[in-house]
């Protein structure tokens, strides 16, 4: 059987948490990593685009004898049930399976939705596209980032160290992925007054090294850079209007 492909650029957060889940388990899985890189050509897009995803999305996942797996969600299921992989990524108890399911539903809308819609909202389309957000819309769109990361201290993190219970899992793969887009920016996390996030952080960053920095590190400090400069041009523009 050919090696599993993973097609992805690890700038892209659901990328990240598939690409952590196939090196956590490398001894059990056998792939390779094919970089899609958002600065592509026209033409390779429409090559990706007709040969591996229909969307034109990453991540996907190419496995011999099925279609290709477009969605992070599907793919980290698939490999977490593949033979050899340790139980505790998608546990096969009714109450373990249950509880990894119900956060991978709530996190779509939920976490990627809050998390990355205030990021493009405060930064990346003002830096990127040059569309500034309306201060009433924005303030809107923080109100919605800041009930998220309440409900991730109160009810998903209330009596568990992980998402699922007390081991980690494909769920914690999926949240750490967005969580730590934050992180470079000057966004207000709200760390101090939420202890147990800041906790389940650090903890989900220990227990995957040393892979989480071979997975992480260039795609953050390539973020961390980028909002220096958008920084930057906001104090120039600060002093122009001066």
């Amino acid at each position: 059987m050919a090696p599993i492909k993973l097609h992805a650029d690890y700038r892209s957060q659901p990328s990240r948490a598939v690409g952590v889940m196939l090196m956590m388990n490398k001894d059990k899985i056998d792939y390779e990593f094919v970089l899609q890189a958002f600065e592509r050509t026209p033409e390779e897009r429409a090559k990706y685009q007709k040969e591996i995803s229909p969307f034109g999305t990453v991540p996907a996942l190419e496995v011999d004898g099925l279609p290709t797996i477009l969605e992070s969600s599907a793919a980290l299921q698939y490999l977490a049930e593949l033979d050899g992989v340790p139980e505790h990524w998608y546990p096969k108890s009714a109450k373990g399976r249950m509880l990894v399911n119900q956060y991978i539903s709530w996190h779509g809308p939920n976490m990627r939705k809050n998390a990355s819609g205030y990021l493009e909202a405060y930064f990346m389309e003002p830096f990127f596209m040059k569309k500034t957000c309306p201060e009433d819309e924005l303030e809107e769109i923080k109100e919605g980032f800041e009930k998220m990361m309440d409900r991730l201290e109160n009810y998903w993190l209330k009596d568990s160290e992980y998402l699922a219970g007390d081991e980690i899992s494909i769920a914690d793969l999926q949240c750490i992925s967005e969580l730590v887009n934050v992180e470079p920016t000057d966004i207000d996390m709200g760390k101090e007054r939420r202890p147990k996030m800041a906790a389940y952080i650090q903890r989900v960053k220990d227990k995957l090294s040393p892979v989480y920095d071979t997975v992480f590190k260039d795609p953050m400090e390539q973020f961390g850079m980028g909002f220096k400069m958008f920084q930057r041009s906001k104090q120039l523009q600060n002093v122009t209007k001066l």
